[in-house]
């Protein structure tokens, strides 16, 4: 007899489930996110987890959370060759160092300061 948490024996979701289930996490998520102690100050920058999953915060997202596309991130975990910033020559392409730091960045840097 199969067993019926095998992987063929399962029934696929279908998209509404789908988008049922990942609403629940979804919620979920948010109760946790609005009750710990941890993580005021990001709380208060983003109160709603979902905006979390829009394409366009995805680089907020990194930021927020110092993983991603940041060098240093990456050398860490075998991605990367360096952890040099290729832009600018800096010894640690981190988050910080994108953020205050480096010229590439001045123009956004203004705009945003502005």
């Amino acid at each position: 007899m199969a067993n019926i948490d095998e992987p063929s024996q399962r029934r696929r979701l279908t998209a509404k489930e789908r988008g049922e289930e990942r609403q629940q996490s979804i919620n979920e998520w948010q109760a946790l996110w609005d009750t710990t102690p941890k993580g005021r100050w990001t709380h208060m920058l983003i109160r709603d987890v979902e905006t979390l999953f829009n394409r366009k915060h995805f680089y907020l997202t990194q930021f927020l959370n110092v993983h991603g596309c940041f060098r240093e991130y990456l050398y860490k975990y075998g991605h990367d060759d360096a952890a040099v910033c290729s832009s600018c020559g800096s010894e640690r392409d981190n988050a910080k160092h994108v953020f205050s730091h480096c010229p590439r960045y001045n123009t956004y840097r203004i705009n945003l300061e502005t």
